[in-house]
């Protein structure tokens, strides 16, 4: 009776232990399988996640051609309202709203483009209309005023009077009156004496001509302009 009960009981273990290295196998079975699976689905993400760069490539390609196209509009007639549509009264100083369309840009684009168009406008505009008188200063003088104006505007519905206020008058003290005194005084041998009123009353006059127009501009038109320039951005 002993000897059945240990012959029972050494069946009843040698069945366990089929049971476990056999339970041991499947499971090292599945688990390859799970990593199979995982190899065979990393191929579509793979191509799934080139497609994607692609998409975005060709996005960004239509993104920057749209921009291009825009700038070219804004240079055309930046050149336009300052070289044809400009004006200087007698005893006065000259009157233009060239830099409108360079702020549009800038409202849109942001300061890296409003420079750019800035400095291309200028530069297109004296090699039409006077030919044979580029100089590379005062055409940096409008890069920089493009830049500023991107730095003051760009990115915002509304941009409010304080911070058009600011930036015109950066740009009319730094720029409209410091930096193009320099420029008459040293490349041109203007006199201090007549480069600093003439050039005090130019900035004066030319500030109160951009606050007015921008101010205009901003109640009307900045929320579409805003609008527009992230829809081509995106």
């Amino acid at each position: 009776m002993q000897e059945k009960n240990d012959f029972g009981t050494q069946n009843a273990k040698e069945q366990l232990s089929s049971q476990e290295a056999f339970g041991a196998v499947t499971e090292g079975e599945q688990t390859c399988l799970p990593g199979e699976d995982a190899a065979e689905d990393t191929m579509p993400d793979a191509a799934l996640s080139e497609t994607d760069r692609k998409t975005a490539v060709k996005r960004k390609m239509r993104a920057t051609l749209r921009k291009v196209c825009v700038c070219g509009m804004m240079i055309a007639l930046s050149v336009i309202l300052c070289n044809l549509l400009g004006f200087s009264p007698p005893g006065l100083v000259r009157m233009e709203l060239g830099f409108l369309p360079i702020a549009v840009v800038g409202i849109m684009f942001g300061w890296g483009w409003s420079a750019v168009c800035y400095g291309m406008a200028d530069f297109i505009g004296g090699s039409i209309f006077f030919p044979g008188q580029f100089n590379i200063f005062i055409t940096l003088n409008k890069i920089l005023i493009g830049a500023l104006m991107g730095f003051g505007f760009h990115g915002r519905k509304k941009i409010g009077v304080v911070r058009i206020l600011i930036t015109f008058a950066l740009i009319s003290v730094l720029l409209s009156f410091g930096m193009m005194a320099l420029i008459f005084h040293f490349q041109f041998g203007n006199p201090w004496s007549v480069v600093l009123p003439t050039r005090a009353v130019n900035a004066a006059c030319t500030f109160v001509l951009r606050v007015v127009t921008m101010l205009l501009v901003d109640t009307r038109l900045t929320a579409l302009l805003k609008r527009e320039g992230d829809k081509i951005n995106a």
